[in-house]
């Protein structure tokens, strides 16, 4: 009579922890002044946005009202000389190593030039490890290694 014996493969190592991310510190390599956990972002300057625009450099930009949309630049003796009609065009210039930044006015209070995050790309930048994917854990994002892979 033979023994029947059971396999049971060996399982897999768990992926390890190098850390976590710096939010902040990726979206300021970039020029960027302000980051929440999905997006870096900088509030527009209008009078900068109106010199790039119409490429002068004595405008001031002004809103008429609280409308985001009535922002207008002005010359040095107060005459309109028209808006900004490009401000993704503006961002794009002020932020040039980015491939997706875009202009927002969602939060209602100013033009902010915004590029979203992707977190695996902050892990490897933070950390110069190619391996390395970002986790959500308990509310935070953390770097994590696979147990097969080799530290930098």
């Amino acid at each position: 009579m033979g023994v029947l014996l059971a396999y049971e493969p060996p399982r897999p190592a768990a992926p390890v922890a190098v850390g976590g991310l710096d939010l902040a510190k990726y979206c300021s390599s970039y020029d960027f002044n302000s980051n929440d956990v999905k997006s870096c972002s900088r509030a527009v300057d209008l009078t900068e946005a109106c010199n790039w625009q119409k490429q002068r450099d004595d405008l001031e930009g002004v809103y008429k009202s609280a409308d985001l949309h009535s922002g207008i630049c002005l010359d040095p003796k107060g005459k309109d000389v028209g808006g900004i009609d490009d401000m993704l065009g503006f961002c794009r210039q002020k932020f040039k190593r980015t491939l997706d930044v875009r202009a927002s006015d969602a939060d209602g209070k100013d033009w902010r030039c915004v590029m979203d995050i992707d977190k695996d790309v902050v892990c490897i930048w933070q950390y110069s490890d190619k391996s390395l994917t970002a986790v959500q854990e308990n509310g935070l994002w953390v770097c994590r290694r696979p147990a097969d892979a080799a530290s930098p």
